[in-house]
C-alpha cells in the first residue's frame, strides 16, 4: 500500500469512528426511551418478575456507553487510539444486543403470544432504527443485531411451539435484510468518504499546479527580461572579447619572444657551464695528476707535507666544482638517473676502501652493516647511491672526533617488484641542534653559518643528496642530539632482478671451525653473520685470554679450531703477544691465524703482521674479502710465503705489478702538454707503453701506421677534435689497422648527455677529467684483462 493510500485509510477510520460517537447520543436516547416504555407494556405480563432487574442492567450498560462517549470527547489523542475505541464501542454494542436477547428469551418462555409479538415488534424497530445509526461500522452493527435476533430466531424455530416457527423464520429473514441494508450503507459511506478525500486531494493538487504554473509564468517573464539584458551584455562581451583576443595575440607574440629568449639564455647558460667546467677541469687534471706523480718520488718531510697539502686543496676544489655542477644540473632539470643491474652490497663495500682509512686516521671505528636482503642483484643507479652515501659519510667523519661511524642498510618496505632501502649514517660527533636542523637541506646553507665557523663547505652537498634521493623515489632526514651524535638517513626505491639468482657466496668453507676474538660488539655481529653465510661454525670471545682458554678446551674435547681471527685492538692482550704465544705452542701450530686491523695500522706494522699471520683483513670486513682470506689462511700452512701470496692475491688488495698485468700499447690523444705528461707518467707506472698524439689528425695517422691496444681520446683539440677523429676511425672499414680498437673519451666535459653522445659515435668508455689515479688504473686493468684473455 502506498503512503497516500495508507493516509486515506486512516482518515476513513477516523471519520467512521467520529460518526459512531456522533450518533451515540441518538442511539442511547432511543434505547433509553424504549426500555423506559417497555415496563409499561409488559407490566401485566408474566415477565414482570424479570423486567426490573433487566431494566437495571440495561441502565448500567447505557451508563457505560455514556462514560465511553465522555472519554472519547475528552481524549486529545483519540486518533492514534482508533482501534481501542472501535473495540470498546463494539463490546458495548454486543452487551446491548445480549441484554435484549435476555429479555426476549424470558418473554418467549413465560409470556403470552400477544406479549411475544409486541416484543418482537419492538426488537424489529430497534434493529431497523439502528441500521443508519450504526452504518459507520458493519462489524459493530452485526455485533449489536445478531445477539438480539439470532438466538431468538433459534428459540422460535426449534422450540416446542410449531405455531411460532413461521415467526422465527420471518425473524431470520428480517435479520438478513437489516444486515444487508447496513452493509450497503457502510459501503456507500466508505465510498463517499473516499470520493471526498480524493476530491480534496485533487483540489489540493490543482491548487499546487496552479501555484506552480503561476511561478513558471513569473520565472518565464523574468527569464525573458534576463535574456533581453543578457543579449545586450553578450554584444558588449563580444566586443570586449574581440578586444581581448587582439591583446592576447600581442601577448602571445611577446610570450613566444620571451620563451625564445629564455631558451637561448638557458642554452647559453648550459654552454657557459659546460665551457667553464671544461676550462676548470683541464688544469685541475694537471694539478691532481702531477701531485700524485710527485708524491711517488723521493721527498723530504717538508716536501711531503707540501704535496699532501696541494693534494688536499685540489681535492677540496674538485669537490666544490662537482657540487656546483651537480646542483646546476638538478636546478636545470638536466640530470638523468641510470637504471642498471648491480650488486648493492659490493657497491657499498667499495666505499670503505675510500673512507675507512680517513676514519681510522682519526681513531674512529668504521662499521658497515648491510641487511642480508641486499646481497643480491638489484636495479637502480649505483653511482648516485654511492654519491649520496659518501657525502653523508664524509660529513660524519668531518664532524666526529671520537667514537664510531656506522653505515647501516636495511629494508624499510618491500613489494613483489621492488625494495625500499633505508641507508642510515650514524656518528658519535658534535650533533645538531633543532635550530641548526631547520637550516639543513637548503641551498648554500650550513648548520653553522657564522664567520667563526670551524668546518668549511659550500652548503650544497646535503641539497644535492636530498634532490638525488627524491629522484630515486625516496627522501632524506636527520635525527640528532647535540653532543651525542647524529643519524642522517635517506631512502631509495630499488627494483628486484628476477632473471638471475640472488648473489650468495659459495659455501666453500662449510664446516670450517673459526674462533673470533673481537671486542667491538657491532663488528663482532657483522663478522659472525658473514662467517655463517660462508658456512663456518663460529665461537666468539671478546678478550685475548679467553682465546687460550677456548683453544685448550677444544683440544681437551678432541677438537681444534681451523682458524683464529684476532682483533688488533683487544682489551687485555696485544695482538702480537697473543699471536706469538699461539705460534710458539706446538699444539696449536695446525691453526691458521688471521688478523683484523685497520688500513692505518696495517701500513704501520705490515712487517710484523706478515710474519705472524697467514692473512690480514682490514675493517670493516667485506664478504668477498673474508671469503678469500679464509681460503688463503687455510692453505697457508704457516709459511711466510703464504702471507706474501695473500698480499698479491686478495684482502690487502695490493697493486699488481705492471709485469703481471701485461704491457698495454696505449695511444693518448691530448693537446694540453700538462695533461699529456700526467697521462704518460701515470700509465707508464702502470706498465703501459704510451705514445702521444697532439690532435685528431695525428691520432688517425698514428693508428694507420702502428698497432695499439687502447686509445684515450680528448674531445676539444685544434685541427681535428676527438669526435671527428673517432668517426673517421669507425667509418674507415675493417681494412684499416686498429679499426675496432677500444676508444676511451678522456675529457673535461661533464654535462648531461656528454657520455651518451660519445658512446653513440663509437667510443667505448668515458673518463672525466680531472680523473683520479685509481680510476685510470682500474680502467687500464679492465681493458688489460680483456685484451690478455683474447691472446
Amino acid at each position: 500500500m502506498t503512503a497516500h493510500g495508507q493516509i486515506t485509510e486512516d482518515l476513513i477510520k477516523e471519520h467512521r469512528l467520529q460518526a459512531l460517537f456522533d450518533q451515540n447520543t441518538i442511539a442511547v436516547s432511543g434505547n433509553l426511551a424504549v426500555i423506559v416504555t417497555l415496563p409499561l407494556i409488559l407490566d401485566n405480563s408474566s415477565t414482570g418478575g424479570i423486567i426490573f432487574p433487566w431494566l437495571a442492567s440495561f441502565l448500567f450498560i447505557i451508563l457505560l456507553r455514556v462514560i465511553n462517549w465522555r472519554l472519547w470527547k475528552k481524549d486529545q489523542d483519540w486518533k492514534s487510539r482508533k482501534r481501542i475505541y472501535f473495540l470498546s464501542y463494539g463490546a458495548l454494542s454486543f452487551l446491548t444486543g445480549m441484554a435484549w436477547f435476555v429479555l426476549a428469551a424470558f418473554v418467549s418462555i413465560n409470556g403470552t403470544p400477544s406479549t411475544m409479538a409486541s416484543l418482537l415488534l419492538i426488537l424489529a424497530g430497534v434493529c431497523g432504527a439502528s441500521v443508519s445509526t450504526l452504518s459507520a461500522s458493519f462489524r459493530i452493527y452485526a455485533s449489536f443485531v445478531m445477539p438480539i435476533i439470532l438466538p431468538t430466531t433459534f428459540i422460535l424455530i426449534f422450540g416446542n411451539d410449531f405455531e411460532m416457527m413461521p415467526l422465527g423464520i420471518l425473524c431470520f429473514i428480517y435479520m438478513v435484510i437489516v444486515l444487508r441494508s447496513n452493509w450497503l450503507m457502510n459501503r456507500i459511506l466508505i465510498q463517499s468518504l473516499i470520493n471526498r478525500f480524493e476530491k480534496e486531494d485533487l483540489v489540493a493538487d490543482l491548487e499546487s499546479e496552479k501555484h506552480h504554473v503561476n511561478a513558471l509564468n513569473e520565472r518565464l517573464e523574468r527569464d525573458i527580461l534576463v535574456k533581453e539584458a543578457f543579449g545586450q551584455q553578450l554584444q558588449e562581451k563580444n566586443a570586449e572579447l574581440a578586444h581581448a583576443h587582439n591583446e592576447l595575440e600581442v601577448t602571445l607574440k611577446k610570450a613566444r619572444e620571451y620563451a625564445r629568449n629564455a631558451e637561448e639564455a638557458s642554452q647559453a647558460k648550459g654552454e657557459f657551464l659546460a665551457t667553464m667546467s671544461h676550462e676548470i677541469r683541464t688544469p685541475m687534471n694537471g694539478i691532481i695528476g702531477l701531485t700524485d706523480l710527485l708524491a711517488d718520488t723521493k721527498l723530504n718531510a717538508d716536501q711531503e707535507d707540501f704535496v699532501k697539502t696541494i693534494k688536499i686543496s685540489a681535492d677540496s676544489l674538485l669537490t666544490i666544482l662537482n657540487d656546483i655542477l651537480d646542483f646546476s644540473k638538478i636546478e636545470a632539470g638536466k640530470i638523468e638517473l641510470e637504471s642498471v643491474d648491480f650488486h648493492l652490497a659490493e657497491s657499498l663495500e667499495s666505499i670503505t676502501d675510500i673512507l675507512a682509512p680517513r676514519a681510522h686516521e682519526k681513531g674512529l671505528d668504521f662499521i658497515l652493516d648491510i641487511d642480508d636482503a641486499f646481497f643480491r642483484k638489484l636495479n637502480g643507479d649505483p653511482n648516485r647511491i654511492r654519491q649520496v652515501a659518501i657525502n653523508f659519510l664524509n660529513n660524519a667523519i668531518k664532524f666526529t672526533h671520537e667514537g664510531e661511524i656506522c653505515l647501516k642498510v636495511e629494508v624499510m618496505s618491500e613489494t613483489p617488484t621492488g625494495i625500499l632501502a633505508c641507508f642510515k649514517i650514524s656518528d658519535t660527533g658534535i650533533g645538531i641542534s633543532a635550530e641548526q636542523k631547520s637550516r639543513l637541506f637548503q641551498e648554500f646553507s650550513q648548520a653553522d653559518a657564522s664567520t667563526t665557523r670551524k668546518y668549511g663547505g659550500t652548503g650544497l652537498g646535503l641539497v644535492i643528496c636530498k634532490k638525488l634521493a627524491e629522484l630515486m623515489g625516496g627522501e632524506v632526514g636527520v635525527n640528532s642530539v647535540p653532543g651525542e651524535g647524529s643519524t642522517f638517513w635517506f631512502t631509495v626505491m630499488l627494483g628486484k632482478v628476477f632473471d638471475k639468482a640472488p648473489v650468495e657466496p659459495e659455501k666453500s668453507h662449510d664446516g670450517l671451525n673459526v674462533l673470533l676474538v673481537e671486542s667491538h660488539s657491532a663488528h663482532r655481529q657483522i663478522i659472525v653473520r658473514h662467517l655463517k653465510r660462508l658456512g663456518c661454525r663460529v665461537k666468539t670471545v671478546d678478550r685475548g685470554k679467553e682465546v687460550l682458554d677456548s683453544v685448550e678446551d677444544c683440544m681437551i674435547n678432541g677438537m681444534l679450531f681451523d682458524i683464529v681471527m684476532i682483533d688488533h685492538k683487544m682489551k687485555d692482550l696485544s695482538w702480537e703477544g697473543l699471536a706469538r704465544r699461539l705460534r710458539m705452542n706446538a699444539s696449536t701450530c695446525g691453526m691458521s691465524l688471521l688478523l683484523l686491523t685497520t688500513a692505518t695500522n696495517l701500513a704501520l706494522k705490515r712487517k710484523n703482521m706478515e710474519e705472524l699471520f697467514h692473512a690480514v683483513l682490514t675493517k670493516p670486513v667485506k664478504l668477498k674479502s673474508l671469503q678469500a682470506a679464509l681460503t688463503l689462511a687455510k692453505e697457508a700452512q704457516k709459511s711466510i710465503a703464504a702471507a706474501r701470496r695473500y698480499e698479491k692475491k686478495t684482502v690487502i688488495e695490493k697493486e699488481k705489478t705492471p709485469a703481471d698485468r701485461g704491457a698495454l700499447r696505449v695511444l693518448v690523444v691530448e693537446d694540453n702538454r700538462v695533461n699529456q705528461k700526467v697521462a704518460l707518467k701515470t700509465m707508464e707506472k702502470f706498465g703501459a707503453a704510451v705514445e702521444v698524439a697532439n690532435n685528431g689528425v695525428e691520432a688517425v695517422d698514428a693508428l694507420q701506421e702502428k698497432t695499439f691496444d687502447l686509445v684515450f681520446m680528448d674531445i676539444h683539440m685544434p685541427e681535428m677534435d676527438g669526435m671527428t677523429a673517432t668517426k673517421i676511425i669507425r667509418q674507415s672499414g675493417p681494412d684499416m689497422p686498429n679499426y675496432g680498437i677500444p676508444i676511451v673519451a678522456m675529457t673535461a666535459n661533464a654535462m648531461k648527455g656528454d657520455r651518451e653522445k660519445y658512446l653513440d659515435i663509437g667510443m667505448n668508455d668515458y673518463l672525466s677529467k680531472p680523473f683520479k689515479r685509481a680510476d685510470l688504473e682500474a680502467l687500464l686493468q679492465r681493458y688489460a684483462e680483456k685484451i690478455n684473455s683474447k691472446k
